[in-house]
């Protein structure tokens, strides 16, 4: 009998280990949107594009962050992807800018303009979707916590797509 009791407390105490283990995670999505974007470099096969984005916290402890990947879409067409293993951290509520790269198909390879649904100023939908690779909270050796996020927005669209433009605040 004494046996089994043994057992059970180190099966509490395993327990209690791992629940304060994982208490520390951010449980609320991050909020990230698009501040700029700007045209890097265009070959005959890509283009690529600086883009600045707003990481908002809205958890009650900082959010560590060791990469990032992510993608972009104008109104349902996918317009460019990127991955970053730049570390940054955002305070409890808090926010801060990151710039990332992403890389789309050259302008001769992406839909027309006309088939994107624009509104009646020459603005599209917009939709970034991503996770976020976390640091300092490893679950096992192969395995790193990840947040998901997603942000829908509408910004102007440049004939051709092909000029640099800032999103208005």
């Amino acid at each position: 009998m004494e046996r089994g009791c043994e057992m059970d407390r180190r099966l509490l105490v395993m327990i209690a280990l791992l629940a304060t283990g994982c208490a520390g995670l951010p449980t609320n999505p991050p909020r990230l949107s698009i501040v700029s974007l700007v045209r890097d470099e265009a070959t005959m096969l890509e283009q690529t594009y600086r883009i600045r984005l707003r990481v908002q916290n809205p958890n009650p402890q900082e959010l560590k962050v060791k990469g990032l990947s992510y993608a972009l879409q104008l109104g349902d067409k996918p317009f460019l992807s990127g991955v970053a293993d730049q570390p940054f951290t955002v305070p409890q509520n808090g926010e801060g800018v990151i710039e990332v790269v992403g890389i789309g198909p050259a302008a001769h390879l992406m839909p027309p303009v006309e088939t994107l649904d624009q509104g009646p100023t020459g603005a599209v939908a917009y939709r970034l979707v991503g996770t976020l690779d976390l640091a300092g909270y490893q679950l096992s050796d192969i395995q790193t916590p990840t947040l998901a996020f997603s942000d829908t927005g509408v910004m102007p669209l440049p004939p051709g797509l092909a000029t640099d433009y800032e999103l208005p605040r």
